[in-house]
């Protein structure tokens, strides 16, 4: 298998400029007859994802969304993997013993982490309907709960379905379904391809720790009590701010980044290791926070980086720009944020 990196294509640089996609009339969900029929080379797809997956021998736990009847998922639980499958379709005919939840993912979606996820034939379901900022929202939100993200959605060269719906609709962001894939901004191996809609569509891995890699820092913050987040790029060993002659120190072992990939922007809190933080305790401490009724309060949540730690939606509105003299009375400009994070 071959694994292979795209030219990065980056459009505009703030999220205020995402031209939100008209909404179509279309379903994002199917009924139990999905599998059934003549133009979905199903089998064959299976195949492909199968072989992917037994292949990573890391691979404990697996999540498929839009599982419809469990067909592409099934078989891992006689290979020893945990699966859950998620469908919004009530119309369904789940196998006894398929480990399901009926949900729909873009009200729904619980923070949890697994070893891999399986998002097929649903991320142009939800651009066409939502938009494309919501569709790449949730793509960066379930890479940043897994460690294999296993993906397919439908493309531009599917002739019989170019003429409308999603696939006529992506023709207005992308040019090729290399430059789709391509505005993630991540590597990613090609798995196989499925032959549906009269094309093929290519079946994609994308590994979240390519996140740490490729993800850009724009900023770096640490906290003041006074002041909120503070930048602190151009120094980042400063231990106080002071403004308008007044001081204030920063808080330890913690630091904030602005991180851009692809079209999105985010807000990363990086606990330091030393301080005796537990990853794992966080983690879960996170998830609870999030799977609470008290979510609504906080910056939206994406998941977790190794490298940068946890990471939220950013949002220029949060940010102001001041003059400020750090450690040594060195002035660097610095941007202050009132946000909504623990």
């Amino acid at each position: 298998m071959k694994k292979c990196m795209m030219l990065l294509v980056l459009t505009s640089t703030v999220l205020s400029s995402y031209i939100f996609a008209e909404k179509l009339n279309c379903p994002t969900a199917d009924d139990h007859t999905y599998f059934q029929r003549s133009f979905l080379d199903k089998h064959q797809k299976k195949e492909y994802v199968k072989k992917y997956v037994l292949s990573k021998k890391d691979i404990k736990t697996l999540f498929d969304i839009g599982c419809n009847n469990g067909y592409m998922s099934q078989d891992f639980l006689r290979h020893g993997i945990d699966v859950l499958g998620v469908d919004a379709s009530d119309n369904l005919q789940v196998p006894v013993g398929y480990p399901f939840k009926h949900l729909d993912i873009m009200k729904d979606l619980e923070v949890k982490y697994y070893d891999c996820t399986l998002f097929l034939s649903v991320y142009h379901h939800i651009f066409a309907n939502r938009s494309k900022e919501v569709a790449d929202k949730l793509f960066y939100k379930l890479l940043l709960r897994t460690k294999y993200l296993v993906f397919d959605c439908g493309t531009l060269n599917e002739k019989n379905r170019s003429q409308g719906g999603p696939i006529a609709l992506q023709k207005k962001y992308f040019s090729s379904d290399k430059d789709l894939l391509n505005h993630f901004g991540l590597p990613y191996e090609y798995i196989g391809s499925w032959a549906t809609g009269g094309g093929q569509r290519p079946i994609i891995a994308f590994e979240k720790k390519d996140f740490d890699e490729y993800a850009q820092v724009v900023d770096i913050f640490k906290k003041s009590e006074k002041y909120g987040l503070v930048s602190v790029k151009d120094c980042p060993s400063a231990e106080k701010i002071i403004i308008d002659g007044k001081q204030d120190t920063f808080v330890s072992g913690v630091f904030y980044y602005k991180l851009k990939l692809g079209d999105c922007f985010f807000l990363a809190k990086k606990y330091d290791t030393r301080a005796g933080i537990s990853t794992e305790q966080l983690k879960n401490e996170v998830a609870q926070l999030y799977n609470s009724s008290f979510s609504k309060r906080y910056a939206d949540f994406y998941g977790h980086s190794d490298k940068y730690g946890f990471i939220y939606e950013w949002s220029d509105e949060y940010s102001s720009q001041k003059e400020v003299v750090v450690q040594m009375k060195r002035k660097v400009t610095c941007s202050t944020i009132d946000n909504k994070l623990l």
